[in-house]
């Protein structure tokens, strides 16, 4: 790469963008995130674990792909049935629409 030309890629200086204080339910970590667009905001799923070290999964959302706002649950916790109940009308079995009215999973 030139000297003069910019990187592709730039590191975000305020790193990280969602720590474990910010979930709104105690996990040990906060890793893995995958961020898309759809439309006028960004979705993250992120892989936490719990104290016993199982991983579960967390939503967040955020309007400029920086501040993000974790859901008040967690998405999935495989296996783990006092979370299960806690998931009781999101998860059934089979995708749902995690944001209702924003056409995210509408086609399944």
């Amino acid at each position: 790469m030139d000297a003069r030309e910019e990187p592709l890629i730039k590191r975000y200086s305020g790193n990280p963008i969602l720590t474990k204080q910010q979930v709104p339910y105690t996990v040990e970590t906060v890793h893995n995130a995958a961020v898309v667009r759809h439309r006028d905001s960004y979705l993250m799923v992120f892989r936490s674990h719990l104290r016993n070290g199982r991983s579960i999964l967390g939503v967040a959302e955020s309007r400029d792909g920086f501040n993000f706002q974790v859901r008040p649950k967690p998405f999935s916790c495989p296996g783990h049935r006092p979370c299960l109940r806690a998931l009781r009308g999101i998860w059934r079995g089979r995708p749902q629409n995690l944001f209702p009215g924003r056409g995210v999973l509408d086609h399944i």
